[in-house]
């Protein structure tokens, strides 16, 4: 999960080749030059934010369906990311097939 707030981080803060490189690294499907997990991570620490561990995660869910926000507690404190994008962000990067397909959805760390 910190490879998804490194891309979050690189998707919000990076320019445009940036977030071309924000695609999975697990599969061989279509075209591209996705960073690695090594080089998000860099480029995130470049452009001010570096994740490297989760304690902790908070989901707000709205009245109207949609998650609203989550909210993580990390090794470089609390960052809040509103859930549209997070899902954005997640859909892009995340290994395999794996994706929200829903606006609604919550995480339980375990």
């Amino acid at each position: 999960m910190a490879d998804i707030l490194n891309a979050v981080t690189v998707f919000e803060k990076g320019n445009s080749s940036d977030r071309s490189k924000v695609s999975p690294i697990t599969t061989k499907c279509w075209g591209g030059n996705p960073y690695s997990v090594d080089k998000m991570a860099e480029r995130a620490d470049e452009l001010g934010n570096k994740y490297t561990s989760i304690s902790s995660v908070d989901t707000d869910i709205g009245t109207n369906g949609k998650t609203i926000k989550i909210t993580f507690q990390t090794n470089n404190g609390g960052i809040s990311i509103e859930g549209e994008e997070f899902k954005t962000v997640f859909n892009l990067r995340a290994p395999g097939f794996i994706s929200l397909r829903s606006r609604l959805y919550d995480f339980i760390k375990k």
